[in-house]
């Protein structure tokens, strides 16, 4: 798998992501969790995002995996909306 992936999950009411250099295995939940790779609020996701070079493939899991919450569709869009004006290619998976 190239690429990175990109997670997502809510703790205490504030949003989480992690960006992750991508492989073929399943990540474990402490791998996505860790302080090392996390990073609270969309803003933070965004700065994470702006070291990514144009053309550069994201997936980002969408399954209830690590969470019963679903991300708002609102948070969502920005985010689709911003790797888009990034030039970053962005799948839902």
């Amino acid at each position: 798998m190239k690429g990175y992936e990109l997670y997502s999950w809510q703790t205490r009411g504030q949003w989480y992501f992690s960006l992750i250099v991508g492989t073929n295995r399943e990540k474990s939940y402490h791998e996505i969790t860790s302080r090392k790779v996390r990073v609270k609020g969309i803003e933070r996701l965004k700065k994470r995002l702006d070291q990514l070079p144009r053309g550069e493939e994201i997936n980002w899991s969408t399954h209830r995996k690590w969470t019963a919450e679903l991300l708002p569709q609102a948070i969502a869009n920005e985010i689709v909306a911003y790797c888009q004006r990034q030039g970053l290619i962005l799948r839902l998976i």
